[in-house]
């Protein structure tokens, strides 16, 4: 069933496609900027120390310019600004380089990255972001704190595509959109890594023709799966389960879906019930007249089920999504006497 009457996706050109190609000449313009007032003592955090003893410094943007990368914008920022993500070219290609500074006043960041790419350098899936290297620590150049070279990623973030307003988007876009998710956290699950940060803001939707691409991003979070440590200062808690002090991939999965159908970002706090003990209340279709299917419903509900236990597994999440036709019902239309 195609609820816009599309049967399917339109090409978009490049630039519209892509968050990094919409960064203006002023966007690259201000990602200099902020190199440059950086190096110049207003902040030492993005400096380099030359190891010499001698007063010079190099920025960042020196040291990836001596290894081939020009920086041509801002990608995104740490939620903390404890780093940055650039875009950047080699040889004609397009990288993202994530930057994370390690000095007294910002306090050690580059470990966290470091840990993400050597989560990132063990995965290989279609769907997940691909880490090409890592510069860290005092090991190249006298370096302070990390610089690692990712995959461009084209597209845009799940989170802007979700309103049904989206005519590309339609219902065979948004289940090919899920079922990716699914295939990536099912891969993951494969080999005991938990990605721990699972929400629309971290997936990237990108028109590939007539088709789409998604890549799930940030692995800042990721952790062994049956990890029972505490919960990190930067996990985000609009995405645990009921009553949990962990967070889950599937039940992140879940409200992904229910933001999918709804048309807006749902949070925990958007179906959990203020009490915690009654039954998780799914959003409504954003899609004008129609309604979700009694087997879509059982399918959301059995990613977000509030018993452990019971909820889904990774490869039921996969196997168990229903097809485009089977998701919505036109909704009943209300008799005026």
């Amino acid at each position: 069933m195609d609820v816009s009457g599309a049967s399917h996706l339109s090409p978009r050109h490049d630039d519209e496609a892509s968050d990094a190609e919409s960064v203006s000449a002023a966007s690259a313009r201000s990602a200099s900027s902020l190199l440059s007032r950086r190096s110049q003592g207003r902040s030492s955090g993005m400096n380099i120390s030359t190891g010499t003893g001698s007063q010079d410094t190099k920025t960042y943007r020196d040291l990836l310019l001596s290894k081939g990368y020009h920086i041509t914008g801002i990608l995104g920022r740490g939620q903390n600004s404890d780093f940055v993500v650039h875009s950047a070219m080699k040889n004609g290609e397009k990288f993202a380089v994530k930057v994370s500074t390690e000095s007294e006043q910002e306090g050690t960041n580059g470990g966290a990255l470091r840990r993400e790419y050597a989560t990132l350098s063990s995965l290989k899936h279609p769907n997940i972001v691909r880490a090409l290297q890592i510069w860290q620590g005092h090991v190249d150049e006298g370096m302070k704190g990390s610089a690692m070279i990712l995959e461009f990623c084209g597209g845009i973030r799940l989170s802007r595509r979700l309103p049904w307003s989206d005519a590309t988007f339609q219902l065979a876009a948004r289940r090919k959109c899920l079922w990716q998710i699914a295939d990536a956290v099912a891969y993951l699950h494969s080999l005991l890594v938990a990605h721990r940060d699972l929400h629309c803001k971290n997936v990237l939707v990108n028109e590939v023709g007539k088709d789409i691409e998604v890549k799930v991003l940030d692995f800042g979070c990721a952790r062994p799966l049956n990890s029972d440590g505490g919960v990190e200062e930067d996990v985000n808690v609009n995405i645990l389960p009921v009553g949990s002090t962990q967070p889950c991939d599937i039940f992140a999965m879940g409200l992904i879906g229910c933001s999918i159908i709804s048309g807006k970002e749902i949070s925990s706090w958007g179906v959990v019930p203020p009490d915690g003990e009654s039954s998780i209340t799914l959003p409504a279709c954003g899609a004008k007249d129609f309604r979700l299917t009694g087997l879509m419903s059982e399918y959301l509900l059995g990613m977000l089920e509030v018993n452990g236990e019971r909820r889904f597994k990774a490869p039921e999440a996969l196997s168990r999504l229903p097809e485009e036709s089977q998701w919505l019902m036109t909704q009943p239309k209300k008799l005026s006497l």
